[in-house]
Order: C-alpha cells, then structure tokens, then sequence
C-alpha cells in the first residue's frame, strides 16, 4: 500500500523556511545516510569476491545535479539529500572500481508528480501523467548494469540521464 500525502501545502512548494526540521531530516536519512550505511555494508561483502563484476545504484534525479543553470528556491532539502548522494558516488567511483565493483548513480526521470494531492488529482482528471512509468524508470535504473554484464565497458562515478552520462 502507498501512503498518500494529503496536505494542501507539501514541501516540494513549501519555502525553504516552512519545512519541518523533522522532514528535513527524513529526506536526508532515506536520501543519503541510509545508502551510505548500506553502501559501506556491501563493499565489505562485495569485496570478498574478486572473480565477478559487482554493481552498486544509487537512484538520483536532476536536482541533486550542480550543473543545471536554473534553481526554483524550492525543495532544496530534496536538492541537497540528492546532491550528497551524488557525490557518494562520485568520490567512491574510482576507489571502488580498482575492486570490481562500480557504483554510479541513476535518474529515473519523472515518474511522480510531486505537487500537492489536490492539485495531482486535478491534473490527472485534465489527462495528465507523469511521462515515464515505474517500468521505463526501472530500466533506466538497471541499464549501467547490464551495459557492463553484456559489453565489458563498466562506468563508475558517473550519472545518468536517459541511459546516458551525463554533467554532474
């Protein structure tokens, strides 16, 4: 079952100074602190074997990225969460390659419209959706992975958009 955010005010339009110090902290933990917890758990696992290939994902989106020109003033809690990510893995990539195991990280596209219920309810009764779907998403995100199983050419510390490298 998937929680439903019904407020009429969320913190993707929320200003910088309405979001709760508690939201703050749970994007940061389920965006950053938790993949690096895990992270650090695996290459411990995945270095133990030397004979394969090893792949670590981190699911991203454009707005941990520095390179874009444009920045709302909203969300910047998700912006920064996923910035950090970001550069988890840019700073591991190298590291981690020299063992076999190459990390990078993926965005998915737009799969979910952010907004306020009311206002997503109210698009999508317009015709309205998102234009990538779970599936599209998923295979945006497992793409680095088999490029790597099917080609040999294993990426590592890069982001992806669209099935290609792209500008951190």
């Amino acid at each position: 079952m998937e929680l439903i955010d019904l407020r009429k005010h969320n913190s993707w339009v929320a200003s910088f100074d309405q979001i709760s110090c508690v939201e703050v902290v749970e994007v940061n933990c389920v965006n950053s602190l938790s993949p690096q917890i895990l992270i650090s758990r695996f290459v411990g696992k995945m270095s133990l074997d030397s004979s394969c290939d090893h792949y670590i994902i981190n699911v991203s989106a454009m707005e941990g990225k520095f390179s874009r020109k444009f920045k709302s003033g909203r969300h910047a809690h998700t912006n920064a969460a996923k910035s950090s990510l970001n550069m988890i893995t840019r700073t591991l990539g190298a590291t981690l390659a020299s063992q076999r195991i190459y990390i990078n990280s993926v965005d998915t596209g737009w799969i979910t419209d952010e907004k306020p219920f009311q206002d997503t309810v109210s698009a999508a009764l317009k015709g309205f959706s998102t234009p990538i779907d779970e599936c599209d998403a998923m295979s945006r995100i497992v793409d680095p992975i088999f490029v790597g199983i099917n080609s040999g050419v294993n990426n590592f510390g890069k982001f992806f958009k669209d099935y290609k490298v792209s500008s951190w």
